[in-house]
């Protein structure tokens, strides 16, 4: 949420760094993202709630947090918990939301997780036409 980007869309928009980030993840990726979000106080519940029903950000915003891979618009740094925050939704995690705080395998690149995803989708593909499901 320190990132100076989210600083910013936080400023220009009128809601806090939080709410940026948590509208972000259910914007993005044509609303096919998520997240979870716990709170105590009633005021940051009913932030969580509209981050997560509303289009708080504009499509410059999400370009701004996202990127798209041009020099012009790189996105936030993608070693960043915002980014990595993701691993609920990336298969590769397979459920296990310990992976959230597995910091052997935060990526410094968008190309690094590319790469990664590419051979898991392979190792998963072998898995499947070789294996015998027990369920």
């Amino acid at each position: 949420m320190m990132d100076p980007v989210i600083q910013s869309i936080s400023a220009e928009a009128g809601i806090s760094p939080a709410m940026v980030c948590l509208n972000w993840a259910y914007q993005r990726e044509n609303k096919s993202g998520g997240f979870v979000a716990m709170a105590t106080r009633s005021d940051w519940i009913r932030d969580n709630l509209k981050a997560a029903t509303a289009d708080i950000l504009t499509p410059e915003h999400m370009l701004r947090i996202s990127g798209d891979g041009s020099a012009e618009h790189p996105g936030i740094d993608a070693n960043n918990r915002l980014i990595w925050g993701q691993v609920f939704l990336w298969p590769e995690a397979q459920g296990d939301w310990r992976v959230l705080w597995n910091d052997s395998q935060v990526f410094e690149t968008r190309q690094g997780y590319a790469k990664f995803k590419a051979s898991f989708e392979a190792h998963q593909k072998v898995c499947r036409e070789t294996t015998v499901s027990l369920d």
